[in-house]
């Protein structure tokens, strides 16, 4: 890609062009027009180009005033090489050696600048402490990043009136294994949603300011809806044909055989299709 902002004599070895070159790749298709989309600026992962190309943009030029197709018809190993070799000779402003902004050499992956380096080498060792104890918490369901000041407390309810607070919709998500959104639907009642295993949802600000009579009608609505709204279902022995155990839900189902409710899914295709799940068949009571 040239600049046609700067026109002029450029010469390195045997390549010569009239404008400026600032970016050279190689690849299928329309790749070469994807980099003025709104797609593309959104990519963090090379800010440099991104720039030049949206005050070329802005200048008032078009992408046929920059692309050249220099080779057609290569194959992988071709283009690669031939990327390769056209880099090394303009040179990039990442090695101080030309007017390029690529970041790696070319000739190899768009990340190969990363492989092979821990978070350490990247980051830093501080950057790479914080990041790595935000990976760990967030496979346990606990986003991070967010001040305390700016979370939304959570109780909830169990028919017996067992109250439970959590710091946020993800700590309660984690605790009942389930995700976020199923825990802010049973909060807000929508898509069929009231309860969860048992307990019934609220964030504590509302919580709070809710009188006994309108906690009492909230259970009494959210678990007469379940109930209405699911059906059992039967767990039998395939070899005899008893019924072996009896859930109130799917999902209740779910938590016993696979300790997860959002499993649910696996009960129902069993049940459609009347096949074997977890070494027994389902069937849904009437």
């Amino acid at each position: 890609m040239l600049d046609p902002r700067n026109p002029g004599d450029y010469n390195y070895s045997d390549l010569k062009f009239d404008k400026r070159p600032f970016y050279v790749g190689k690849g299928c298709g329309n790749r070469c027009h994807r980099h003025f989309t709104n797609y593309e600026f959104k990519r963090a992962y090379n800010g440099h180009k991104n720039n030049i190309i949206g005050q070329i943009l802005k200048s008032g030029f078009s992408k046929d005033d920059c692309i050249v197709i220099w080779k057609e018809n290569l194959s992988e190993t071709e283009s690669l090489a031939l990327e390769k070799e056209i880099i090394e000779k303009i040179g990039c402003t990442s090695f101080k050696t030309g007017p390029l902004c690529n970041k790696t050499s070319g000739g190899e992956d768009f990340r190969s600048h990363l492989k092979g380096k821990t978070w350490e080498d990247i980051l830093g060792v501080e950057q790479a402490k914080i990041r790595k104890e935000n990976v760990s918490k967030s496979k346990k369901g606990v986003r991070t990043g967010i001040p305390a000041s700016t979370r939304k407390w959570v109780v909830s309810i169990d028919k017996y009136f067992s109250v439970d607070y959590y710091e946020s919709v993800c700590h309660a998500a984690a605790k009942f294994q389930c995700k976020p959104r199923h825990i802010r639907n049973a909060i807000l009642l929508r898509k069929n949603t009231h309860s969860k295993q048992n307990r019934i949802f609220f964030y504590k600000k509302d919580f709070d300011q809710m009188s006994e009579m309108e906690i009492k009608q909230r259970m009494r609505y959210c678990f007469s809806f379940k109930k209405k709204f699911f059906k059992p279902v039967l767990q039998i022995n395939p070899q005899t044909l008893e019924v072996v155990n009896v859930f109130e839900s799917r999902s209740a189902a779910a938590l016993y055989i696979y300790g997860n409710g959002s499993k649910a899914g696996r009960i129902t295709t069993a049940i459609k299709q009347e096949s074997l799940t977890a070494g027994f068949f389902w069937k849904e009571s009437s």
